[in-house]
């Protein structure tokens, strides 16, 4: 795999790097506009986000809200999106994008099911469910409880598309990204 360092994402589309498209391939249908879209990701992540607040709070009482585990969610963004890279064999690229979004890591390259999704969720659940899971079973670990507390809603645009791939696309179908959208045959 090699990973091609692009900068920052200058929001048009057309500059990401294209795949080779499929005859016949279908769209992965997502609910609505990017627009409605991204307000409902928002709306998934703040809902996600106050009942693992209130799961946490439950476990561990307000002394469970732990400053470092802030800190470590926030120093494991861009490794959180690097390790999306160890799932492509060919190339990928990386964007730095702080002012509309988060840093993202984007392929072009074809694979199965299995390995998109895994692509998809192995960062959320390294960083996210993980720790959450541990402090859950050791409430003394409030600095995993917090950074799964936090990292787990950032994650919530990759559980919906985990959910549109698992309800459409076929066990046996071949994925790739086309821009923002996935396509499969």
């Amino acid at each position: 795999m090699k990973i091609r360092y692009c900068g920052s994402f200058d929001g048009k589309v057309a500059s990401l790097p294209p795949a080779q498209p499929v005859e016949g391939a279908v769209r992965v249908e997502e609910p609505g506009r990017p627009r409605e879209l991204v307000r409902r990701t928002n709306i998934g992540a703040a809902i996600l986000f106050g009942v693992l607040l209130l799961l946490v709070i439950l476990r561990g009482g307000l002394g469970a809200l732990h400053l470092g585990g802030v800190v470590l969610a926030l120093l494991v963004v861009l490794p959180r999106e690097l390790l999306r890279a160890v799932f492509y064999r060919e190339e990928c690229w990386f964007y730095m994008n702080f002012q509309e979004s988060m840093p993202f890591l984007t392929g072009s390259e074809h694979m199965s099911r299995t390995r998109f999704l895994l692509l998809t969720l192995v960062p959320d659940i390294l960083f996210g469910l993980i720790p959450l899971v541990l402090f859950l079973i050791w409430p003394k670990l409030t600095v995993l409880g917090t950074m799964g507390l936090i990292c787990l809603p950032m994650g919530f645009g990759d559980y919906l598309l985990a959910w549109l791939v698992l309800r459409q696309v076929p066990s046996d179908a071949t994925v790739y990204r086309q821009y923002f959208h996935t396509y499969w045959y």
